[in-house]
């Protein structure tokens, strides 16, 4: 702020400046230089004394703009990290004011925006393909100041919905149901048996006599088969 133009005629003795900024403050000296703590119309005064003790005063209204952006981190998931078909992207986002939405990017397309803290976005099964994949959040504030951040990750989609965290948790599990067998088996091996555990003996068994086979019948005589009769043809001497 600047005083310089004002005159008196005999000669200005002092310069005094008042900010209402909150509470009020106040400098000396014909220029001088405030920092307001937040945006917005201020009222700045100036009042001037001569040698004489004559006092006169000017104000000047001040808007002041914001032009802080945010800070905004992406807080999960991790830079690099293997993430399944499904993730919640979650941000950390701060500024001067306030922040009034974030808004999510997967691979440079605008998926939501969220405006309450904690700010994040849920994508559903499905929407990262396998392969690498570009994560970024915006913050905005009321004066339009913006900020980013960005997380590159692997997708890793597992087939019936299940995630790299389940697979191994399902993994265990099998390991200690094969371990638990393997020393079941061996303390039954190792048991010894007792006489009452031994199989009992089969009393042997004793076949029925059994019967002559019947004499064979012989076979019935052959008969010898009948001559057939002679034919008597007639003399052809007695015709």
């Amino acid at each position: 702020f600047d005083g310089s133009r004002s005159t008196d005629n005999v000669g200005i003795a002092s310069y005094t400046w008042t900010f209402m900024d909150g509470t009020m403050q106040t400098l000396s000296g014909i220029t001088a230089s405030y920092v307001f703590a937040t945006p917005g119309t201020y009222v700045v005064t100036l009042t001037l004394r001569d040698a004489d003790g004559n006092v006169g005063t000017d104000s000047l209204a001040v808007t002041v703009r914001d032009v802080t952006p945010p800070s905004i981190t992406v807080a999960s998931p991790s830079e690099g990290a293997s993430v399944p078909g499904s993730v919640v992207i979650v941000a950390s986002a701060t500024d001067n004011t306030a922040v009034v939405r974030v808004e999510f990017f997967v691979d440079g397309v605008s998926v939501g925006n969220d405006t309450t803290a904690p700010f994040q976005w849920p994508l559903a099964a499905g929407s990262l393909k396998d392969g690498n994949h570009t994560l970024m959040v915006v913050a905005y504030d009321a004066a339009g100041n913006s900020a980013s951040s960005v997380r590159r990750v692997t997708a890793v989609n597992v087939p019936g919905g299940l995630g790299p965290f389940a697979v191994g948790g399902l993994i265990v599990i099998l390991a200690v149901i094969a371990a638990i067998g393997v020393l079941l088996i061996v303390i039954l091996r190792r048991k010894p048996r007792r006489p009452s555990d031994a199989p009992p003996v089969a009393a042997p068994t004793i076949a029925p006599p059994s019967e002559p086979a019947p004499a064979s019948t012989p076979p019935a005589p052959i008969s010898p088969e009948p001559e057939p009769p002679l034919e008597v043809f007639p003399d052809i001497d007695n015709l």
